[in-house]
């Protein structure tokens, strides 16, 4: 049916055969309401919701966590657009790009060294550790 066709809210990637969907919802400088995930594969629709709480924004850089993160070492995941990196925090040490260039790595390791206590806090805080 033409009309009833569902449009992603923001951005679908196909990769290696899973379509992912990201929602964003409005969110000032800390997210009252998490972000949330879905997933479908091929015909099939999975749908999986995932919580994403907004830790800190620092210009264009969103620093988040996921719900299920739980079982790793404390660490961030900073977002700017379609790029998402992931950085230990203890010690602070880049785990994965995620498509930004060594300069914006630089910026995104100060922005987290700057706010380490307060990253460290949250991550304890949500986790309850």
């Amino acid at each position: 049916m033409r009309g009833l066709v569902e449009q992603p809210l923001v951005s679908k990637r196909r990769v290696l055969g899973v379509v992912a969907i990201f929602t964003r919802v409005p969110f000032g400088p800390v997210s009252p309401k998490p972000r949330r995930r879905v997933l479908s594969l091929g015909g099939n629709r999975l749908r999986r919701v995932e919580q994403m709480p907004t830790v800190l924004r620092d210009g264009p850089y969103r620093l988040f966590f996921y719900a299920g993160d739980r079982e790793e070492p404390a660490h961030i995941h900073v977002e700017r657009e379609d790029k998402i990196a992931k950085i230990w925090l203890e010690p602070i040490r880049l785990q994965r790009s995620g498509g930004f260039n060594r300069a914006e790595i630089a910026r995104i390791q100060k922005v987290v060294s700057e706010h380490h206590a307060e990253l460290m806090e949250a991550w304890h805080g949500y986790f309850n550790r």
